[in-house]
């Protein structure tokens, strides 16, 4: 019984971590002018879905999408879609049916727009081979502050 539910906790892990990224690649399909604006914001909309009892999963979509398409799709054009979006965002970081996870990643992309899309932090993906030798030399020569280990041969025998 307890691998049966591991396995359905794995799989459904997994599908999650599929949706996610299928969100993300819809999101860089924008970014990359592949998909119209128009699309994007019938995304945004089928996600917002029922504000009174929100689906949590719809609610990770739409705040990974806004955190991918923002800072694009919040053009002056569209300025009246997106000042809506973000009140009923608003309203999403307020429900308290939602587990405080999802409120808070609510209120990141409600905190995103209004920092200019800028991220508080830089966001680190995969380094090049050059950085990875360069941290590894760095660590191998200052990694000790320079000043030597310890208890070397010599003080042991003494």
């Amino acid at each position: 019984v307890k691998r049966k539910i591991r396995a359905l906790r794995d799989e459904e892990l997994k599908a999650r971590r599929r949706m996610l990224g299928n969100v993300i690649f819809i999101g860089q399909l924008y970014k990359q002018q592949m998909l119209t604006d128009r699309i994007m914001h019938q995304c945004i909309v089928e996600q917002l879905g029922n504000i009174d009892n929100p689906d949590p999963e719809s609610v990770e979509c739409l705040c990974k999408l806004m955190t991918t398409i923002g800072s694009q799709i919040d053009q002056p054009k569209s300025k009246k879609m997106i000042d809506e979006y973000f009140r009923r965002l608003d309203q999403l970081s307020k429900n308290q049916t939602l587990d405080s996870r999802i409120r808070f990643m609510v209120q990141d992309v409600i905190d995103l727009r209004y920092n200019s899309w800028r991220l508080r932090r830089k966001v680190e993906g995969p380094k090049l081979l050059s950085e990875v030798h360069k941290d590894a030399m760095q660590a191998m020569s200052g990694g000790r502050g320079g000043r030597g280990g310890g208890g070397g041969r010599r003080d042991r025998d003494r």
